[in-house]
């Protein structure tokens, strides 16, 4: 029997899926997978930022962007987005 591939990806665009290769087992072992729809991580955002402002603290996002940089991205890209259309227009930087 063949061991095993972890691949796939499907774009956040939309399109047909792209095919990553993430690793070739060459005995056995394990693979875990990770997914996330903008949709799931723009309720996340909504949610950390309301919280957030209703204890008046600020809100950090971090991640390591190194070894996942698509994923860690997206979140990052999107918080951004959820930050900059509903923060009021005296707290946003002016850049």
């Amino acid at each position: 029997m063949e061991p095993p591939r972890a691949a796939g990806d499907k774009p956040a665009g939309g399109g047909p899926p792209v095919e990553r290769k993430v690793f070739d087992f060459k005995c056995p072992g394990v693979a875990m997978g990770m997914h996330n729809r903008d949709d799931q991580i723009k309720g996340f955002a909504h949610s950390c930022f309301n919280f957030a402002y209703q204890r008046g603290w600020p809100v950090y996002l971090s991640t390591k962007n190194t070894i996942l940089k698509a994923y860690d991205g997206r979140f990052k890209d999107l918080f951004q987005r959820c930050s900059t259309a509903n923060s009021p227009p005296s707290s946003r930087s002016a850049t």
